[in-house]
């Protein structure tokens, strides 16, 4: 098995081109009410403000970002024993972002993306790493959020509300799953059941016990994510949308977290209409706010095709796959 073959087993499958068919038509439902909300003469003439180069830019940013965020991952799949060598991680998160434009909200390229690395008892630890890897940017995006609103006082209840339910999920959820295995007897599932739930409870807590690789995640995702923020404040700076840092800030990763809801295609239509919300209540005009998305969305595209074609393209050059013990083993 290459490491894209998930990929490919996952689109030749019929049962989820049915449910891919049902989500481009949410999808697509979405972004009319969107764009009709935007006014669709307002939404042209604000697309047409933002210059190619500035939108090259925001690709380019993008891709540099995701290549960050892979070594990231491959940083914690480490700490749990599942070793991968750099062009492995960067080929697999690259499957990753591909399955995104197909697949429920911003979580479903995860799967694929595990899966491109998973092979023979070594699912458990890979799981685990990325299990991790998602609520630590969950949590990154959570504090970003908590940041803008410090900085833009005075901000609605329900903004802190939300901010503080998703830290609060990110960190005592785990800890308390952690804690329920540490005790659970395992052993008394059935065979193969109690297999891979032993597994993930060994790889938990190997990753438990390395603190350091999680708070350097954690500090690479601020970084990865903050950039992300920058990215969008510019883009929608040059489509003319006067909003502060701080704003963004504090919009930006909630509509992004807004967009993990398995509603639509890779969160599109979700983000823009949870985004003109966001910033409207900051004065900016709702066709601004959708344009701004949209172009965020299409550099998405872009980054996630092109990952997607590279991942296919060398997987034939590596067979690979990770393992214990196998590759470079730098945590």
């Amino acid at each position: 098995m290459t490491p894209a073959s998930p990929l490919r087993q996952a689109l030749a499958r019929p049962k989820p081109w049915r449910a891919f068919a049902l989500r481009s038509a949410m999808t697509l439902g979405a972004l009319a009410v969107v764009v009709a909300i935007a006014s669709p003469s307002a939404l042209l003439d604000a697309l047409g403000r933002a210059p190619l180069t500035v939108w090259l830019a925001t690709a380019g940013g993008l891709a540099a970002g995701h290549a960050v965020a892979a070594m990231k991952w491959r940083q914690l799949l480490g700490a749990v024993g599942a070793h991968c060598t750099p062009l492995q991680a960067l080929r697999a998160h690259g499957a990753g972002l591909f399955a995104n434009l197909l697949l429920p909200s911003l979580v479903g390229g995860d799967i694929v993306r595990a899966a491109a690395l998973t092979r023979g008892g070594h699912a458990a630890a890979v799981a685990t790493g990325s299990i991790a890897d998602r609520l630590i940017d969950t949590l990154a995006l959570a504090l970003l959020a908590a940041l803008g609103a410090i900085v833009i006082q005075p901000v609605r209840t329900w903004h802190w509300l939300a901010i503080a339910g998703v830290a609060a999920s990110v960190l005592v959820g785990p800890a308390i799953a952690l804690r329920l295995l540490r005790g659970a007897p395992l052993a008394r599932l059935p065979p193969r059941l109690a297999e891979l739930a032993i597994r993930l409870r060994d790889a938990a807590l190997r990753l438990a016990e390395a603190p350091g690789t999680a708070a350097a995640a954690l500090g690479l995702s601020l970084a990865v994510q903050l950039a992300f923020v920058w990215l969008n404040a510019r883009l929608g700076s040059a489509l003319g949308i006067q909003a502060s840092f701080g704003v963004w800030l504090l919009c930006w990763p909630l509509a992004k977290l807004v967009a993990l809801l398995p509603i639509s295609l890779g969160g599109l239509g979700v983000r823009e209409a949870a985004l003109a919300g966001l910033l409207g209540g900051f004065g900016v005009p709702a066709a601004l706010a959708v344009g701004q998305s949209l172009l965020w969305q299409v550099a998405l595209i872009a980054v996630g095709s092109l990952a997607g074609a590279l991942a296919l393209v060398t997987a034939t050059g590596d067979r690979t796959a990770a393992s214990p013990g196998n590759g470079d083993t730098t945590h």
